[in-house]
């Protein structure tokens, strides 16, 4: 019987004299019907199917710009559940895709359930394709990365951003600060993570930048409503030094100081360079003790207010 990867290879093989494949043609009239959802789909299929193609290509999509991108969101997040078909355009054959690289995880699936039975969160679906978001980031070998954790959704005005959390085996580079101001922390303090964001999960990752004192301190003076843009200027009084990427990542910055909780002795400090790791004797919490305040402790150390 013909196999699922050697029939899409042929179909994205075939190519029309308008250009195009047989498969992105029937993605298009697939995209169509699905948007206007006539009462005669089978018969809009069968006609654009059997149709004589014009001489010429019509001067409108057939699909909407925004149809469009909704299709590869849609798309990109199928993708999630599994791993696209590659062709080499040489030979048309599938291509073998590269291992995974190993990383470490918290549990993203049953956050979500314990998430959903208290009644918030993101939901089980969405927390479901969070964690496969998440296979997919610490997978890349490229990236070199060791620890992923879901931080969690900022709701923008036009996109929103999915937020990870990661340590990777080479942090990013932190300029010098200049001579009298506060210093400038490099793979330690606030940045001791690297964060990823991605508009829609299965969609690309972009690294944030580094955070900076002065960018904290200013972040602190304003109130700024997200556009899902990372390149959007931060239009604002007093002013803000640099754009959405650098707010969004202040931003994130100071709600991990003040709200990542832990219970008291999971995590020991080295006494020395202050690293912060888990206790591997720690037992656990028993009974009701975790319902008093004592019981837990900031995960991450505060956060001056000289940035």
């Amino acid at each position: 019987p013909l196999q699922y990867d050697d029939a899409v290879s042929f179909l994205q093989k075939c190519e029309s004299k308008e250009g195009g494949s047989v498969f992105d043609n029937l993605t298009k009239v697939l995209a169509k019907a699905l948007e206007d959802r006539p009462d005669g789909a089978l018969e809009l299929l069968e006609t654009s199917l059997l149709s004589k193609a014009p001489e010429t290509k019509p001067s409108s999509s057939m699909v909407p710009v925004q149809a469009a991108a909704n299709a590869a969101r849609g798309v990109a997040t199928a993708n999630l559940f599994g791993n696209p078909v590659t062709v080499d355009p040489e030979t048309g054959e599938p291509v073998e895709p590269e291992p995974p690289a190993d990383f470490e995880s918290e549990d993203i699936v049953a956050d979500g359930y314990l998430f959903d039975a208290l009644g918030v969160g993101l939901g089980r679906a969405e927390m479901y394709a969070a964690m496969l978001a998440a296979k997919k980031l610490g997978g890349d070998a490229e990236r070199g990365i060791n620890t992923v954790r879901f931080f969690g959704k900022f709701f923008g005005t036009t996109a929103c951003y999915y937020v990870y959390e990661c340590t990777v085996s080479e942090p990013p580079e932190v300029p010098e600060a200049p001579e009298g101001e506060v210093p400038n922390e490099a793979g330690t303090g606030t940045n001791n993570y690297v964060y990823y964001v991605c508009n829609y999960l299965g969609g690309p990752f972009t690294m944030l930048p580094v955070v900076l004192p002065d960018e904290i301190k200013a972040s602190r003076r304003i109130r700024k409503f997200l556009t899902g843009q990372l390149d959007a200027p931060v239009s604002t009084y007093p002013p803000f030094p640099g754009t959405e990427a650098n707010y969004l990542r202040c931003q994130i910055t100071r709600i991990a100081c003040s709200t990542v909780c832990c219970p008291v002795g999971s995590f020991t400090a080295d006494e020395d360079s202050g690293e912060v790791a888990q206790n591997e004797e720690w037992e656990g919490v028993r009974d009701r003790e975790g319902g008093v305040p004592a019981a837990w402790a900031h995960r991450y150390p505060h956060l001056k207010m000289q940035g």
